[in-house]
């Protein structure tokens, strides 16, 4: 695998909130930081996903909605127009 140096720009805070993050997690900040963006590219690629599903299909009803959240253990986010 080929890995690319990138120069990050951010505030103080985040800065210390990011390299706290990491230590607790026992990783560098570049591994907290590549696991961090891959994981939010994967939620907007499922997400592109879900919606493609519902386009073609019929939409999530609430309960489906409500069980996968469980499941998941997250909070369900509304959606916006």
């Amino acid at each position: 695998m080929h890995i690319d140096r990138i120069s990050v720009t951010m505030d103080s805070w985040l800065k210390e909130s990011v390299r706290d993050a990491s230590t607790r997690d026992g990783v560098s900040i570049s591994t907290w930081i590549r696991a961090t963006a891959s994981e939010k590219l994967s939620r907007e690629l499922l997400g592109a996903a879900l919606e493609v599903w519902e386009a073609e299909s019929t939409p999530f009803c609430d309960v489906e909605l409500k069980r996968a959240a469980k499941t998941l253990g997250i909070s369900r986010r509304v959606k916006t127009s």
